[in-house]
Protein backbone atom coordinates (compact mmCIF):
# COMPACT_ATOMS: atom_id res chain seq x y z
CA UNK A 1 0.00 0.00 0.00
CA UNK A 2 1.31 3.45 -0.96
CA UNK A 3 -0.55 5.17 1.97
CA UNK A 4 -0.81 4.75 5.94
CA UNK A 5 -4.81 5.33 5.60
CA UNK A 6 -7.55 4.07 3.53
CA UNK A 7 -9.26 7.53 3.75
CA UNK A 8 -7.48 9.97 1.46
CA UNK A 9 -9.80 13.02 1.86
CA UNK A 10 -9.83 13.85 5.45
CA UNK A 11 -6.18 14.38 5.74
CA UNK A 12 -3.29 15.39 3.55
CA UNK A 13 -1.91 12.05 2.48
CA UNK A 14 0.59 10.60 4.46
CA UNK A 15 3.04 7.23 3.12
CA UNK A 16 3.16 4.03 5.13
CA UNK A 17 6.40 5.45 6.84
CA UNK A 18 4.69 8.23 8.12
CA UNK A 19 6.51 10.60 5.93
CA UNK A 20 4.26 13.50 4.57
CA UNK A 21 3.63 13.13 0.74
CA UNK A 22 1.20 15.23 -0.39
CA UNK A 23 -0.75 14.73 -2.86
CA UNK A 24 -4.23 15.96 -4.16
CA UNK A 25 -6.87 15.47 -6.75
CA UNK A 26 -10.07 16.85 -7.83
CA UNK A 27 -12.24 16.35 -11.20
CA UNK A 28 -14.87 18.50 -12.37
CA UNK A 29 -17.91 16.82 -13.49
CA UNK A 30 -20.41 19.18 -15.91
CA UNK A 31 -18.81 21.89 -14.47
CA UNK A 32 -19.05 21.12 -10.81
CA UNK A 33 -15.46 20.10 -9.15
CA UNK A 34 -15.14 17.40 -6.63
CA UNK A 35 -12.71 16.04 -4.33
CA UNK A 36 -10.83 13.06 -4.85
CA UNK A 37 -7.28 12.90 -2.92
CA UNK A 38 -6.67 15.79 -0.31
CA UNK A 39 -7.02 17.48 2.62
CA UNK A 40 -10.73 19.84 2.36
CA UNK A 41 -8.46 23.40 2.22
CA UNK A 42 -6.10 24.00 -0.39
CA UNK A 43 -3.02 26.20 1.01
CA UNK A 44 -4.72 29.04 0.05
CA UNK A 45 -7.72 28.46 1.84
CA UNK A 46 -9.84 27.49 -0.55
CA UNK A 47 -12.39 24.25 0.42
CA UNK A 48 -13.02 21.87 -2.20
CA UNK A 49 -16.03 20.25 -1.80
CA UNK A 50 -18.28 17.50 -2.55
CA UNK A 51 -16.57 14.65 -2.68
CA UNK A 52 -17.70 11.90 -4.67
CA UNK A 53 -18.62 8.67 -3.07
CA UNK A 54 -15.44 6.71 -2.33
CA UNK A 55 -15.28 2.49 -1.86
CA UNK A 56 -13.00 1.03 0.47
CA UNK A 57 -9.62 0.55 -1.18
CA UNK A 58 -8.47 -2.79 -2.81
CA UNK A 59 -5.10 -3.13 -1.12
CA UNK A 60 -2.64 -5.65 -3.17
CA UNK A 61 1.00 -6.94 -3.53
CA UNK A 62 1.99 -3.89 -6.58
CA UNK A 63 -1.61 -1.95 -6.30
CA UNK A 64 -3.58 -0.16 -4.34
CA UNK A 65 -7.25 0.59 -6.34
CA UNK A 66 -9.58 3.15 -5.12
CA UNK A 67 -13.37 3.48 -6.76
CA UNK A 68 -15.25 6.52 -6.76
CA UNK A 69 -19.19 7.22 -7.86
CA UNK A 70 -21.50 10.18 -8.20
CA UNK A 71 -22.43 13.10 -11.20
CA UNK A 72 -23.13 9.69 -13.25
CA UNK A 73 -19.68 8.45 -13.20
CA UNK A 74 -17.69 6.26 -11.94
CA UNK A 75 -13.91 6.36 -11.73
CA UNK A 76 -11.31 3.79 -10.58
CA UNK A 77 -7.83 5.01 -9.49
CA UNK A 78 -5.25 2.78 -9.17
CA UNK A 79 -1.75 3.72 -7.93
CA UNK A 80 0.87 0.74 -9.32
CA UNK A 81 4.66 0.29 -8.10
CA UNK A 82 5.49 -1.89 -10.37
CA UNK A 83 8.34 -4.94 -9.37
CA UNK A 84 9.08 -7.58 -11.42
CA UNK A 85 9.39 -11.08 -10.34
CA UNK A 86 12.74 -11.57 -12.69
CA UNK A 87 14.79 -8.63 -11.09
CA UNK A 88 14.35 -9.05 -7.04
CA UNK A 89 17.80 -7.04 -6.24
CA UNK A 90 17.02 -3.46 -7.65
CA UNK A 91 13.97 -1.00 -6.85
CA UNK A 92 12.88 1.84 -9.02
CA UNK A 93 10.51 3.72 -6.46
CA UNK A 94 8.39 4.64 -9.44
CA UNK A 95 4.51 4.61 -8.83
CA UNK A 96 2.00 5.01 -11.64
CA UNK A 97 -1.42 6.39 -10.92
CA UNK A 98 -4.23 5.68 -13.74
CA UNK A 99 -7.90 7.24 -13.91
CA UNK A 100 -10.43 4.82 -15.67
CA UNK A 101 -13.57 6.61 -16.16
CA UNK A 102 -17.06 5.68 -17.23
CA UNK A 103 -20.49 6.99 -17.43
CA UNK A 104 -22.89 5.04 -15.65
CA UNK A 105 -26.02 6.68 -16.22
CA UNK A 106 -26.37 6.22 -20.09
CA UNK A 107 -25.25 10.22 -20.81
CA UNK A 108 -22.13 12.31 -22.22
CA UNK A 109 -20.00 13.81 -19.33
CA UNK A 110 -17.24 16.93 -19.80
CA UNK A 111 -14.88 15.43 -17.32
CA UNK A 112 -11.62 17.32 -16.16
CA UNK A 113 -9.28 15.66 -14.28
CA UNK A 114 -6.37 17.79 -11.72
CA UNK A 115 -3.77 15.85 -9.88
CA UNK A 116 -0.65 17.23 -8.43
CA UNK A 117 2.01 16.17 -6.21
CA UNK A 118 4.80 17.74 -3.96
CA UNK A 119 8.19 17.85 -3.86
CA UNK A 120 7.78 15.32 -0.68
CA UNK A 121 7.25 12.18 -2.92
CA UNK A 122 10.96 12.57 -4.08
CA UNK A 123 12.36 12.61 -0.72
Amino acid sequence: PLFRSDDLTTNWTVHWTSKPQTIFSAVRIDGVTYRLIGAPCIGNGTRVDPLLQSSYPQVYPARTLYQYVGAGIQINLTFVTPKFANDFDSFDPVTYVNFDLSSIDGHDHTVQIYFDVTGQLTV
